[in-house]
């Protein structure tokens, strides 16, 4: 399964809230981080919002995002990466409503434009962007990185959730303990042993 080591922890240091990444395919959208119920699903080449930090649960790597809401597995994601460069308005922007006015520039120059680039306005080096000489350029850009492939969290996120619908008591018994019950999660604890249920009713005394 994916693990914590599948992100250079260089990478994983400057992910934060709003943070934009990239979705690499298609992938399930959690309703959190610690739940086990898909609430949407990723398209290849989605951008996502960070809503902060990721976290491991269970052994996987996740990112609680703003956008689509809920937690994405960090596998299936696009980071981005340490250096930033200077974004030079080009004709796309200049075409944005409202470029003439500062107070629009940030989010013209943070919109997603889907290239591979995560972008964030600076105020003149207010805002960070080490690598970019953000005494000329408020703009500024930098690439984003690609995990390691590895195996994805899905057949055991959502396989028994499918099989507990059929009333199948091994996929309850698979189902972990740390259910959220707010994300309304369903909670079943299976004992290791089912009962025996006779298979004719007992006779009556006479």
């Amino acid at each position: 399964p994916a693990g914590a080591g599948s992100v250079g922890q260089p990478a994983l240091a400057m992910i934060r809230d709003g943070t934009m990444c990239l979705a690499k395919k298609v992938a399930p959208v959690f309703a959190s981080a610690t739940s086990w119920r898909q609430v949407g699903e990723l398209r290849a080449g989605q951008a996502v919002l960070a809503a902060g930090p990721p976290e491991i649960v269970d052994g996987y790597l996740l990112l609680p995002t703003r956008d689509p809401r809920g937690a994405v597995e960090v596998a299936v994601l696009r980071f981005p990466d340490a250096q930033w460069q200077c974004h030079e308005w080009d004709f796309a922007d200049r075409l944005q409503p409202g470029f003439d006015f500062a107070v629009r520039r940030a989010s013209i120059c943070e919109r997603n434009r889907a290239d591979g680039y995560e972008y964030r306005y600076t105020l003149g080096g207010i805002i960070p962007a080490p690598g970019c000489d953000q005494s000329r350029c408020w703009c500024c850009k930098r690439k984003v990185l690609v995990p390691e492939a590895s195996a994805p969290r899905v057949p055991r996120r959502l396989a028994p959730d499918a099989a507990a619908w059929m009333g199948t008591a091994d996929a309850l018994a698979a189902r972990p303990a740390q259910a959220d019950p707010s994300a309304g999660d369903l909670i079943v604890q299976v004992p290791d042993q089912l009962p025996k249920i006779p298979s004719a009713a007992p006779q009556a005394p006479t």
